[in-house]
C-alpha cells in the first residue's frame, strides 16, 4: 500500500468515525475544524486503530493538530 493510499484510508476513517460534513484534507485541524471533543478524538483514534490493525499510543498523538500530522504519525507506526 502506498503512502497516498494509507492517507486516503485515514481520511475516510476520520469521516466515517466522526460523521462530519466538513471536507477533510491533510490541512484540516482535528479539534478546531472538526469540532471534536477529547472523547470524540479518542473514539476516532480507536476506530482508526481497529481499521488499520495498530495501536496508536496517546503520547504519540498528543501534539497532533492536523489530519496530515496524524497521517504522518500513523504511517510511522505502520512502518515499525
Amino acid at each position: 500500500m502506498t503512502v497516498k493510499e494509507v492517507k486516503q484510508l485515514i481520511i475516510e476513517g476520520i469521516v466515517r468515525s466522526t460523521e462530519t460534513q466538513v471536507a477533510v484534507t491533510e490541512e484540516t485541524k482535528i479539534v478546531e475544524e472538526l469540532g471534536l471533543s477529547s472523547m470524540q478524538v479518542i473514539i476516532m483514534l480507536g476506530d482508526l486503530e481497529d481499521a488499520l490493525g495498530i495501536d496508536i499510543p496517546t503520547n504519540e498523538v498528543s501534539d497532533v493538530e492536523t489530519v496530515g500530522e496524524l497521517c504522518e504519525v500513523i504511517i510511522d507506526l505502520l512502518r515499525r
